[in-house]
């Protein structure tokens, strides 16, 4: 799905970069609560908006539509967590399994 794809390359984006969501909605011109639903699909944004949120991420809009995109730096990766996707700094890897099977229980 198209908004879970946005989402989700927001996010990522946006920790490559070391933003806080308060941060980016500051660069973009947003509300910061705006950026938390977006992220977490509880919004959807207009192209015009994608196109604001997209310059302040310095990057192409269509990227963050992109099922293809992948963070530049390598230092994160996602996870699912139940029914959501958490991005996960690579330094804490290791320990996603033991966290994953704790949520589980």
């Amino acid at each position: 799905m198209l908004s879970r794809t946005f989402a989700i390359n927001l996010r990522l984006r946006r920790l490559e970069l070391g933003l806080s969501q308060e941060e980016l909605a500051n660069r973009a011109g947003v509300d910061r609560t705006f950026i938390g639903h977006l992220e977490s699909g509880r919004r959807n944004a207009s192209l015009n908006t994608v196109e604001k949120i997209a310059r302040a991420l310095e990057i192409d809009p269509v990227v963050l539509t992109s099922e293809k995109y992948e963070p530049g730096n390598g230092e994160l990766f996602v996870i699912k967590v139940g029914k959501n996707l958490e991005v996960v700094p690579v330094a804490e890897k290791e320990i996603a399994p033991a966290v994953l099977k704790r949520l589980d229980a």
